[in-house]
């Protein structure tokens, strides 16, 4: 399926039939072919925001919600479903109720629900990174430890808080997206997997803390998906513990050992949340509430110490984000940069929209500059150099255009 156009228009050429809707993009297939795809990059937040639905583009509007959930754009998708839920209520016409009967078919009213469970899970995330409600805990190296008691139960939640510049957003979210290497940096995780993909970022992912001089061992499965709200210079990751129930044995992970040291942590919630203030420089919240499952430890103590491992764990994140800098060539995820499709075909391009679309200045990224001649560091020139020239014939000819002021990155050297 190609990418929607900026350009695509609300015209009946670009509906389906009455008697057909085109399917939701199938999460299960996407990478695949090792080619992941960026639907609507070139649709605007304001072009959405600002679409007015009525019978002549409802079906237009539906498959733009698809897609946009398909790109993880959660908050637009949701503001544009709103739209057209509120012209179906009132609508008589045959689009109106094409989209009526379209919208409770079964699978579509399934889609269509959890998209809305999971914007506002997303909303709620983004809520917590403002709230007043958090009390300082712990400050350490400049990263900031919250608590706040959550309502029903004796535990707390906890939301660590830091800055980290100098670091292209494209390594951040690298780090990030790889959950194969977390027992590399984290201390006491001796095992990390992605034990399923799902799209460009949902996964399932699989972890366990154990080792020396720690008497107890306990596992955890998160299931975590994404939210780019770039429109308000937000990316979210948020999730929970996948239940017992949906851990198929194709998964491969063992349920915990029956002893008394064993068990898996039940996470209610987590959330990390970069709030993107230039192409090198984020604040980054992380937000959860876990049960670790330690019946004979006072919650009192256990407290105690979460506000110690929370800021740690920011701590070391920061650090491996670093290494891409300071080691692309032997860092394991800088080397991932290079070679997954995943970057070439998607992040590369979905971070140099993003830069121009903000008018910043397109950084430099040794992960790239090591071997100019892997796919995607030639995917980050060309993308930028396409960009570079786009922005100029939209600004007459003249200058560089939007974000095309520096051209850095490699993007200075045309023919290499």
């Amino acid at each position: 399926m190609a990418p929607l156009e900026a350009s695509s228009s609300p015209s009946q050429e670009h509906q389906p039939a009455l008697d057909k809707h085109e399917a939701w993009p199938d999460p299960e297939e996407e990478g695949k072919d090792g080619n992941y795809r960026g639907y609507t990059m070139d649709v605007t937040a304001s072009a959405v925001e600002e679409m007015q639905v009525g019978e002549e583009n409802v079906q237009w509007a539906y498959r733009l919600i698809q897609l946009l959930d398909a790109d993880t754009r959660l908050f637009l998708a949701d503001g544009l479903l709103r739209k057209v839920e509120a012209f179906v209520a009132t609508g008589t016409g045959p689009l109106s109720q094409w989209a009526r009967r379209v919208m409770v078919i079964p699978e579509n009213a399934k889609r269509l629900a959890e998209l809305r469970r999971r914007v506002e899970v997303c909303r709620q995330a983004a809520r917590d990174m403002r709230s007043d409600d958090w009390h300082l805990a712990h400050t350490e190296d400049g990263i900031e430890t919250f608590s706040r008691k959550d309502e029903g139960d004796n535990t707390l939640a906890w939301r660590t808080h830091g800055e980290i510049e100098d670091c292209p957003v494209v390594s951040q979210l690298a780090v990030l997206r790889e959950p194969d290497h977390y027992h590399r940096w984290i201390p006491l995780m001796d095992k990390s997997k992605v034990v399923k993909r799902l799209g460009k970022i949902e996964q399932m992912v699989w972890f366990r803390v154990a080792g020396t001089g720690i008497p107890f061992v306990r596992d955890a499965v998160l299931h975590l998906y994404g939210c780019d709200a770039s429109e308000e210079n937000l990316i979210i990751l948020s999730g929970a513990s996948m239940p017992e129930s949906e851990i198929t044995d194709e998964m491969d992970v063992r349920p915990p050992k029956k002893k008394w040291n064993h068990a898996r942590v039940d996470i209610k919630y987590f959330s990390i949340q970069l709030k993107i203030l230039s192409p090198t420089h984020c604040k980054i919240d992380l937000i959860y509430n876990l049960d670790v499952k330690l019946t004979l430890v006072p919650q009192a103590i256990i407290n105690y110490f979460s506000k110690f491992t929370c800021g740690w764990v920011i701590w070391f994140l920061f650090q491996e984000m670093r290494r891409i800098q300071t080691d692309p060539v032997h860092n394991p995820t800088a080397q991932l940069m290079r070679s997954d499709p995943f970057y070439a075909n998607y992040l590369v391009p979905y971070c140099l929209h993003l830069a121009h679309t903000k008018g910043w200045a397109v950084p430099d990224v040794p992960a790239f500059e090591v071997d100019r001649d892997c796919t995607t560091a030639k995917a980050w020139r060309q993308e930028h150099h396409e960009l570079l020239a786009k922005n100029r014939l939209l600004s007459g000819g003249g200058g560089e255009g939007g974000s095309g002021g520096e051209e850095r990155g490699g993007g200075g050297q045309e023919g290499k």
